[in-house]
């Protein structure tokens, strides 16, 4: 088990790559360098990271439903964290528009296998990475449901939440929604939240941020102490 000082250094590692994959994939007339199962240590080292900063005790669980178990150094009570980390690109084969999306697989919820949600969007600002964190109900109210069938490999993942943030904004969402359809089986349309997300992503970006996360985790361990 990694303690506060070991996730401080790997981090740290991670930031360094971090920078060094985002660099190259820039340049131009480069084959770009896939970075998915990397992003995803990134992310759970930099959401663990951060909540270190905040004086909790953190540990990388990677257990099914959840990517870190974070507790109080006051009252000891744990809260269990998901990571989804996205960087800019294509969401769907044939689509004509980058966007960073998280994806939630039904055996993460359902049953209940975290208690908050942090969905990390790669690069939100230049050399920024943006932050969204939502509560369990949260996820299951704001996410849209749906299946999603690979044609390529014969597979297919049942009821999963979906959010996804077009850079272009909704237009882009709207034009891609067709194509998207073709291999999904969306039930109904994009929630109202993802349509307001696609919106105006700064104000969602400062209502769902770190610093509520935080804050939620804070008067949740609060509440756990006083029963």
């Amino acid at each position: 088990m990694a303690n506060s000082k070991e996730i401080r250094k790997r981090f740290e590692i991670l930031k360094k790559i971090n920078a060094l994959f985002r660099e190259y994939n820039n340049l131009e007339g480069v084959r770009r360098i896939s970075t998915t199962d990397f992003e995803s240590h990134y992310g759970e080292y930099l959401v663990a990271s951060k909540l270190l900063d905040e004086r909790f005790t953190v540990q990388i669980s990677n257990k099914k439903g959840y990517d870190l178990m974070v507790a109080s150094h006051r009252d000891g009570c744990t809260q269990r964290i998901e990571v989804k980390t996205s960087r800019l690109q294509r969401r769907i084969r044939e689509g004509k528009h980058d966007a960073w999306g998280w994806v939630v697989k039904k055996s993460q919820w359902d049953p209940q296998g975290f208690n908050f949600l942090v969905c990390i969007a790669c690069e939100w600002q230049p050399k920024i990475d943006g932050i969204l964190a939502f509560s369990y109900p949260e996820v299951k109210s704001f996410f849209a449901k749906g299946d999603l069938k690979y044609q390529k490999f014969e597979r297919e993942v049942k009821d999963y939440l979906r959010l996804s943030l077009y850079k272009k904004g909704l237009s882009a969402l709207n034009e891609d929604l067709p194509i998207l359809r073709k291999e999904i089986k969306l039930t109904g349309e994009p929630t109202k939240f993802e349509i307001e997300l696609n919106k105006n992503p700064t104000l969602a970006f400062k209502k769902y941020s770190w610093d509520r996360f935080v804050s939620l985790l804070k008067k949740q361990h609060h509440s756990n102490s006083l029963q």
